[in-house]
């Protein structure tokens, strides 16, 4: 685990070091301003902070580091501090650190402080992953696809790569529930999303329920024959898992149809994305259900 140590007395230094080393990945910066560089270079879980610094305090710096993203309003701060001022303590917790600790450190207080608030931050990281996870599949959720579409579009639109898009619907799976019960229904789910993240293996692919039988994948960097290629592989082997569907107009299996989109994001029209996508899945449904229907998307930008 990282961890970033703002201080500029050598000896405060070597301690901290010489205690937490074996432990965690340490970064040292000397004042704010290389602090501040590293905040943005790196991923820093935790922060120990001295508050009298170089070239300003450790209070403006935290409020500074806390209100740079969403990532870094994250990152639990611990002042470190000869002053021992009630004062002082409520500043540093107003202005967003957790915890105190005073010079001259205690080793072995230092160290299980902060196993406590690892332990706490890794529960407190579980707990916000659980909110993006459906329950019954256990991939993504509808809150997690639309923050993946979010940030793979902002990534895609700095990159000037293609961003596909995959919508995908199981054919009569009203008739599927009715006529095998709901039991047998969250299986054929279940199937189905066990089949997608069989499909979609790249570290940039991920895969969701969008809602009810309805899930999607989003692909960075992917163009549409790729996108439908692999998509066409997913309907293949979901077949042949030979679920059977005797109320289904496509197959006498369960089935899904999927409608496919690229686009080089160029402004910010995801929702037309979404919904142009949606209407190839529409399609892929018109034309008889069972199969995979894709169309590039083109900005207005690229149409011009």
């Amino acid at each position: 685990m990282r961890l970033l140590v703002v201080e500029d007395d050598p000896v405060v230094l070597q301690a901290i070091v010489a205690c937490l080393n074996d432990t965690y990945r340490i970064s040292i910066a000397k004042d704010c301003h290389k602090a501040m560089q590293l905040v943005r270079q790196y991923r820093y879980p935790f922060i120990l902070m001295d508050i009298h610094l170089p070239d300003g305090n450790g209070f403006d710096l935290c409020r500074q580091i806390k209100s740079t993203s969403d990532y870094t309003e994250s990152i639990a701060v611990v002042f470190i501090t000869s002053d021992q001022t009630s004062d002082t303590e409520v500043k540093g917790l107003e202005y967003g650190a957790i915890d105190f600790m005073h010079k001259p450190l205690h080793p072995e207080l230092l160290r299980t402080r902060l196993a406590m608030h690892v332990r706490f931050q890794r529960r407190t990281a579980l707990l916000d992953q659980l909110v993006y996870i459906d329950s019954l599949t256990e991939i993504g959720n509808r809150r997690a696809f639309d923050n993946s579409l979010n940030e793979e579009w902002e990534r895609a639109k700095r990159a000037k790569v293609p961003l596909a898009l995959i919508m995908i619907d199981l054919d009569d799976f009203k008739h599927f529930n009715d006529t095998y019960g709901h039991p047998v229904g969250d299986q054929c789910l279940n199937a189905l999303a066990k089949c997608l993240n069989a499909t979609f293996k790249r570290s940039s692919d991920a895969c969701f329920r969008y809602g009810g039988e309805e899930f999607a994948a989003i692909l960075y960097d992917c163009q549409l024959s790729e996108a439908q290629q692999l998509i066409q592989k997913a309907l293949e082997q979901f077949r042949k898992l030979a679920i059977p569907h005797c109320a289904s107009q496509a197959a006498n299996v369960a089935t899904f149809s999927a409608g496919v989109s690229s686009i080089v994001p160029t402004e910010d029209n995801k929702d037309e994305f979404v919904a142009f996508t949606d209407l190839q899945l529409y399609a892929a449904k018109e034309a008889g259900r069972n199969q995979v229907y894709g169309v590039t998307m083109y900005s207005t930008e690229n149409q011009e």
